[in-house]
């Protein structure tokens, strides 16, 4: 009897300390997966972060542009710097959003003759997409006033004056957002697959 309680015991006894190693070793397996999984959210978000930072910017193909049937040739300069259009339209720009485009210049005595020459035909708008895009379409451009801008440059090269300077172009990436909501809504844009915001990713974690 006294041998078969000590063997019952000692039955038990090895069943706690298998159940024990087993809670261990699964707590062990865990632990690492979890640890694994970390690694590879941070590495991830890490990498994320030095992907460029994809801006837009509001392109309008002014009517000097249209009339002197540039409008290929302005573009094939864009699509070559790699920029994708992610939205466009042929529209005749009403005096109401001429002033409110322009505002800044809105109460100044030149005003009318830009509205009369920007109202004069319609005109291709477009939503360009790139790596600081905004920077390289104005690097593009050349100055505003077309007599000052060097040959090579898109205004050099097609512009006449300081008005007839082919294409209108933001300034700054708050403006490219406030221009390109003004002239489409959300439905009429699209992303290319490549689009990355890296100013909103930030490694999972951290």
């Amino acid at each position: 009897m006294a041998a078969n309680v000590l063997n019952s015991s000692c039955a038990v006894q090895m069943s706690i300390v298998v159940i024990r190693a087993f809670v261990a070793l699964r707590k062990m397996v865990l632990d690492q997966k979890a640890l694994v999984k970390n690694a590879l959210h941070i590495g991830m978000g890490m990498c994320m972060l030095d992907l460029p930072y994809m801006q837009r910017t509001l392109i309008i193909f002014k009517p000097d542009c249209m009339e002197k049937k540039e409008v290929g040739n302005v573009l094939d300069r864009f699509e070559r710097a790699g920029f994708a259009i992610i939205a466009c339209k042929m529209t005749r720009l009403t005096p109401a959003i001429l002033r409110e485009h322009y505002a800044h210049v809105a109460d100044k005595p030149f005003y009318p003759e830009i509205e009369r020459f920007m109202s004069s035909r319609p005109v291709i708008v477009m939503a360009l997409q790139g790596e600081d895009i905004v920077l390289k379409v104005r690097d593009l451009l050349g100055p505003t006033d077309s007599r000052k801008a060097p040959k090579g440059t898109i205004r050099g090269d097609f512009g006449t004056e300081m008005m007839k300077n082919v294409v209108h172009a933001s300034d700054s990436d708050a403006n490219a957002k406030i221009e390109i909501a003004r002239f489409f809504s959300t439905g009429e844009i699209f992303s290319t697959a490549s689009e990355v915001r890296a100013d909103r990713l930030v490694a999972p974690g951290v």
